[in-house]
């Protein structure tokens, strides 16, 4: 069964507030002290991660583009 799109939302403030966490950064206050810089940081890191294991950090932004843009479409209507 497909997320919804507030079940999406969900994983990623908690994958954003663990990302905090690790870094040792308890501003943690969404989202009042949340900037687009913040979900930068883990992207960033996560290209990273993906170049470090090999993976061509091209493809994966442009999966990740497609991917967002069919949630997107998919809940055109609804949350987001």
């Amino acid at each position: 069964m497909p997320m919804t799109m507030e079940e999406r939302l969900a994983h990623a403030k908690a994958a954003l507030k663990a990302y905090f966490e690790a870094k040792d950064e308890p501003r943690w206050d969404w989202p009042e002290i949340y900037y687009d810089t913040d979900a930068s940081d883990l992207i960033a890191d996560l290209l990273h991660l993906q170049k470090h294991l090999g993976h061509d950090v091209d493809n994966t932004l442009m999966r990740a583009e497609m991917h967002f843009e069919a949630e997107q479409a998919e809940y055109k209507g609804g949350a987001i």
